[in-house]
């Protein structure tokens, strides 16, 4: 099978400026350990509300097989892809079968993480109920007034 190239575009917001720009850098980086990467552009970080910016890395790469393509939309959650070449191209039943099984596991870790999340914002909401609970009862001097 000839090697599959792509266009993606992966993107973050955040603040401060400065660290979009240095996180996509690092993105890039890993990017560049794990497939070739033929091009690749960083945007100039835009105001996208009063105090956070948005910013977005765009970059083609070449893989060797559709494994390793959806290896890397699962691990860095591209927001667009666009297959450049091949046109066509056949996949056999067991690589189809290893990538939806490599989605199942990210969608359950994903699963995991929403609900250890819940889990913990349940937890820490009750916490500050009863905080409030006790902090707006008045002391007591612990005297009962005699009569």
């Amino acid at each position: 099978m000839e090697t599959i190239k792509s266009r993606m575009i992966i993107e973050t917001i955040g603040s401060p400026k400065e660290a979009l720009t240095k996180t996509l850098e690092k993105v890039l980086g890993i990017l560049k350990e794990r497939t070739k990467i033929t091009k690749s552009k960083i945007a100039e970080p835009e105001k996208a509300g009063e105090t956070v910016f948005s910013s977005f890395l765009e970059f083609e790469a070449e893989v060797e097989d559709f494994e390793k393509l959806i290896g890397i939309i699962l691990d860095f959650g591209p927001t667009n892809i666009e297959i450049l070449k091949p046109d066509k191209f056949e996949i056999n039943q067991t690589k189809i079968q290893n990538s939806l099984n490599d989605l199942i596991l990210k969608i359950n870790e994903y699963s995991n993480k929403i609900r250890y999340f819940q889990t913990t914002s349940f937890l820490l909401q009750e916490k500050l109920k009863e905080k409030e609970k006790t902090s707006n009862k008045k002391p007591t001097s612990g005297k009962k007034k005699s009569k």
